[in-house]
């Protein structure tokens, strides 16, 4: 199944190495989160291509050049585990403004259930990149682009960066947002009975926080 908008990496060495790494239940807490935070590293790479930008004048020692100046960026991790792909995002983009959202998820429907956000606006012409580590349902991902758009906030360029994603969250999530670029570094195409992605890499949250 092929999405104009979705673009995954697992054919990158690099990237399918992480990944590997990511999927062993024997890589402890502290390395799973590093390497979460270098797939989101290289993840990046790719994503932050579709930043908008404006020319920028500069003196350099020798001479005039012109650059360019990136928009305003707001990064939006999904609590919790989108908070270990949030840290090294703010070493690229210093200046950007950080919101929140937090959803749990109903274990029966899979359905998101709200309990907190503090999102701030996002203009015209800024870029929002939302990170979610996991993309099984689709469920979160929705609540938060509905929960953008609800609040009118300009959706002009919205970016979901992820680790895995799966055929039905991108099914569920570009039958309603279609305009959204994602970016994951893998793509499964299994969930189990209990929502898991498969074979995945258990949950991301645990192993992160090492709860």
């Amino acid at each position: 199944m092929k999405y104009n908008n979705f673009v995954c990496l697992d054919s990158h060495p690099l990237v399918r190495h992480k990944i590997t790494l990511l999927r062993d239940k024997k890589t402890p807490s502290k390395d799973f989160r590093e390497i979460a935070e270098e797939v989101t590293l290289l993840l990046a790479s790719e994503a932050l291509k579709n930043l908008t930008y404006v020319k920028k004048i500069v003196n350099t020692p020798i001479a005039t050049y012109e650059g360019i100046k990136i928009n305003k960026v707001t990064l939006i991790p999904i609590i919790r585990a989108g908070l270990a792909m949030m840290a090294p995002l703010q070493k690229l983009l210093p200046d950007s403004k950080v919101g929140f959202m937090g959803a749990s998820r109903n274990e029966k429907t899979f359905e998101a259930q709200e309990y907190y956000a503090n999102i701030p606006k996002i203009e015209k012409d800024e870029t929002a990149l939302i990170l979610d580590p996991m993309l099984a349902t689709g469920n979160t991902l929705v609540h938060t682009l509905d929960y953008l758009k609800n609040n009118n906030y300009h959706m002009d360029n919205v970016i979901i960066i992820a680790i895995l994603a799966t055929p039905h969250a991108l099914e569920n999530i570009f039958s309603k947002h279609k305009d959204c670029l994602i970016y994951a570094a893998g793509l499964d195409t299994e969930l189990n009975k209990n929502g898991y992605i498969v074979p995945g890499l258990g949950d991301a949250g645990d192993r992160i926080f090492n709860t």
